[in-house]
């Protein structure tokens, strides 16, 4: 990876995985941002010397627009000495019994490369959680939410703190997007507000829960977490090319099958938005149509708002153009009209307190109509009766 060395100049923002830093490359007498992932828990200082990755700065990627340390030049000094042992060990001792220092766990994410990161995934040998994952497991008909974008995130978290601020949700991200959750400003910000326990699974990393893959990430939002709420979707920066099929919001077809197979009921959160200039995006995004047409063996349920233009001042929505892509999906799905009345005070005091949420840079007066297939589903899931195998 090509990288260029520069001196931290400034902490803007640290916590126990990430650090925010300006840094100064003297190669390109450019000061730039930069995020630190705090693997081993190595802190940047003011001073220090640092290895960058501006690949996605230089690309101008909107969500990449970050350096990214790759190494520092000084010497990390531990608090202590490695133990004295390899896996090479005598046969009466077994490397899975070994203090693994200074690292998490022995299960690798980012596996094969420079940033290979070691953590304990709930299910593994090590965990106190993994008989859980011995047992046998079914969602029992729990209804899980699944939306492609990261945005849809904090909006769908809003309204269920505000309906019941006691509410335990379990955020499932997965390796398509952003691979560190310590990337996104919501996590952060919803961690402070909300009872929001994070799940990574894949390859992506950072997490408050590990696992190696999405069924485990299930399990574990039930038998570790013990959910009310389980949410699944990609993290910051999805991936597109312009063609049919290749962009990262693909997994949707595959969350619906794990979900399905793993006894509960798949929730779609649909795309829809009007102030996109892409005709791909226009009203139900070729995003969330192509894979549940194309794709998906298992039925899903899709709430979707009508009436939208009762209530939004906007010329480019259009009711009709959204009713009839919606009904190209229910020859394969449940599709459920809701009208904007059912959510729409939620949904505003909701925006209200939790703050400016942007969607490809739309905000919630740039594209109701986002925001409002996010108040849909909340709608028809606080309405279903099957959020927790408690109800």
């Amino acid at each position: 990876m090509i990288g260029f060395w520069g001196e931290v100049r400034q902490i803007e923002l640290e916590t126990d995985t990430i650090q925010q830093v300006l840094i100064w490359l003297e190669s390109r007498q450019e000061l730039i941002r930069a995020i630190h992932y705090r693997y081993a828990g190595h802190r940047l200082q003011n001073g220090e010397r640092v290895l960058v990755n501006m690949s996605g700065v230089d690309l101008q990627l909107g969500t990449g627009g970050f350096g990214f340390v790759m190494a520092t030049d000084i010497d990390w000094q531990a608090e202590s000495p490695p133990p004295q042992h390899s896996a090479l060990a005598g046969k009466d001792e077994h490397p899975r019994n070994f203090k693994l220092w200074p690292y998490a766990g022995r299960i690798i994410k980012l596996r094969y490369s420079p940033s290979q990161t070691p953590v304990q995934t709930a299910e593994c040998e090590e965990s106190e959680a993994h008989s859980l994952f011995c047992q046998p497991f079914s969602l029992q008909g729990r209804y899980v939410i699944a939306g492609e974008l990261h945005s849809m995130l904090p909006v769908l978290a809003a309204l269920l703190y505000c309906w019941q601020p006691e509410r335990r949700i379990a955020y499932i991200m997965d390796d398509q997007a952003a691979l560190h959750i310590g990337f996104s400003d919501h996590i952060r910000r919803l961690q402070k507000q909300v009872r929001l326990t994070t799940i990574t699974y894949g390859q992506a990393v950072g997490g408050d829960v590990e696992t190696v893959n999405v069924y485990t990430a299930l399990e574990a939002a039930v038998k570790v977490v013990g959910a009310d709420d389980i949410i699944i979707t990609q993290g910051p920066g999805v991936v597109g090319t312009r063609t049919i099929r290749g962009f990262s919001g693909m997994q949707l077809a595959h969350w619906i099958h794990v979900i399905a197979t793993s006894g509960g009921v798949p929730v779609v959160i649909p795309r829809i938005q009007w102030g996109d200039q892409r005709s791909r995006h226009k009203g139900l995004s070729e995003h969330t149509r192509y894979p549940l047409l194309a794709h998906t063996l298992a039925k899903a349920c899709i709430p979707y708002p009508t009436q939208i233009s009762t209530y939004y001042e906007d010329g480019r929505i259009s009711d009709e153009i959204l009713e009839e892509q919606m009904n190209q999906l229910r020859e394969k799905h449940e599709v459920i009209p809701i009208p904007v009345y059912h959510f729409h005070r939620e949904l505003e005091e909701a925006l209200q307190w939790y703050g400016t949420v942007k969607t490809m840079g739309r905000s919630y007066a740039d594209d109701p109509s986002f925001f409002a297939a996010v108040g849909a589903v909340f709608h028809f899931y606080r309405s279903s009766g099957k959020m927790t195998n408690d109800t």
